[in-house]
């Protein structure tokens, strides 16, 4: 079979799934929150080192320049 008859055929039975009198995948507020908590604690250490990386640099070109 080739790979564009299975797309075809997973988007029909997304298509099909869609058209279902109940949702056959639900995602609710606490999945969304524990979602959203779960990425601020990989993603918020990272960003803050950046950041903090990036002031410091700021800093020294500061020092560089006054001299």
């Amino acid at each position: 079979m080739s790979r564009r008859i299975q797309l075809s055929i997973a988007a029909g039975m997304i298509g099909i799934s869609m058209l279902a009198c109940t949702p056959i995948i639900t995602i609710g507020y606490g999945e969304i929150l524990i979602l959203v908590l779960v990425l601020v604690l990989i993603v918020g250490p990272v960003l803050y080192r950046f950041f903090r990386t990036q002031k410091g640099s700021d800093r020294k070109k500061g020092d560089k320049e006054k001299d």
